[in-house]
């Protein structure tokens, strides 16, 4: 499944009690459809896959890909399958026992620079200095997010204020793209005349691939069991079981997170709207 920082991540109970004594029955162990699969362990048709566009070439170094050939694979005809009794081996390029320090890797600056990154600008991702690795994966979901879901539908406009830390009341869709930071603005207008992503375009058009509604609808929602993590009945639901996220503490809603302590203590999931509540303001939920 997708979190709402737009990574994979497993479905923890999928197999029961993993790992327990417990046994498990034989029909927990068969072949499942799955909204999303990893990147790193997969089989596919070499025609199926050319015919899906391959991957993006526009993709650089960890992130994203595996996101991008999901949402093609189920939105423009195919299915993906997971195989539990699969046997599969996986070499990392650098000894995560031995070199534990070494995860996220090092990258340099001239490679940032190179695939678009190099724009003046503080390149903050949630309200912190991104580093070279943390812009590239940001850079990677952002295309496949304009791509895959659309540059103007409410969940990547969600991914958005969530990732930059925008607080907007603004309805109009437009209005909320001119938010962003303006060195990350200017990387999505220059994607859109890259080669690579106007190619992954023209095969999303040929194979008169659906939109990512079609996909909550019919894929996320089916397997899941819930619409995809930036949907209104998500929030929600997320808010009931979690609470909000003030900034350095938790509450129950945005209303108890200041505490006291006004405008300094509603951050995070919340917004200090200035004029409402009849006093100096009033801390209110993002979304």
């Amino acid at each position: 499944v997708l979190n709402e920082e737009f990574f994979f991540g497993y479905v923890q109970n999928r197999f029961g009690n993993m790992g327990q004594e417990a046994v498990e029955s034989p029909s927990d162990r068969l072949p499942y459809e799955t909204p999303f699969g990893p990147g790193s362990l997969f089989a596919i048709r070499r025609d199926e896959f050319w015919r899906l566009g391959g991957y993006d070439y526009g993709l650089y170094v960890w992130g994203g890909e595996n996101t991008e050939l999901a949402l093609k694979v189920w939105t423009c005809g195919g299915r993906v399958v997971m195989v539990p009794c699969s046997r599969v081996g996986h070499v990392y390029r650098v000894h995560l026992k031995e070199n534990a320090d070494r995860w996220p890797p090092p990258l340099a600056q001239a490679l940032t620079d190179r695939i678009g990154l190099a724009h003046d600008g503080m390149w903050n991702v949630r309200g912190s200095p991104a580093s070279n690795f943390t812009k590239i994966i940001t850079r990677n979901n952002l295309r496949v997010l304009n791509l895959w879901v659309g540059e103007t539908h409410p969940a990547t406009l969600k991914y958005y204020r969530q990732t930059f830390d925008i607080a907007t009341s603004e309805s109009s869709l437009q209005q909320q793209q001119r938010l962003l930071p303006p060195e990350w603005y200017q990387y999505i207008e220059e994607m859109k005349q890259d080669k690579h992503w106007l190619y992954q375009q023209s095969k999303k058009v040929e194979n008169q691939c659906q939109d990512f509604d079609w996909f909550d609808k019919h894929v996320f929602m089916k397997l899941v069991g819930r619409h995809h993590p930036w949907h209104p009945k998500s929030i929600v639901r997320k808010l009931k079981e979690n609470g909000v996220n003030c900034g350095a503490h938790k509450a129950g809603n945005c209303k108890l997170c200041p505490q006291g302590n006004g405008a300094a203590w509603c951050n995070g999931d919340c917004r200090w709207e200035y004029g409402k509540g009849g006093g100096g303001g009033e801390c209110v939920l993002k979304d």
